[in-house]
């Protein structure tokens, strides 16, 4: 079984984020069988459940946009191949009301 890997680009560990924002989250994924780039990624948040599901590109970068309400946010980015491999990343940030 092919095992994927994801690495997450940004946000950084304990960024500060501003709520409400449009921001762009960003990862890069690879995986144990080269030939394979149909994998699909997903983040969720424990406040905001999921932020966005979409393929990375064969190049194995990622980037959708999504917006946070306030708080501290724990995001998990999970990339998932065709053999059903999986992994995951997790991230800690912190929304702050805008102005």
């Amino acid at each position: 079984l092919d095992q994927p890997s994801i690495s997450i680009v940004w946000p950084a560990a304990d960024q500060r984020l501003i709520a409400g924002e449009s921001l762009v989250l960003e990862a890069t994924v690879s995986n144990d069988n080269p030939a394979e780039t149909e994998l699909a990624v997903r983040v969720e948040s424990n406040i905001d459940g999921l932020l966005c599901e979409d393929y990375a590109k064969p190049s194995g970068e990622f980037a959708c946009d999504a917006r946070f309400l306030a708080g501290p946010h724990s995001l998990t980015f999970a990339v998932t191949n065709t053999e059903g491999g999986e992994a995951s990343a997790t991230v800690n940030v912190e929304a702050l009301p805008g102005e």
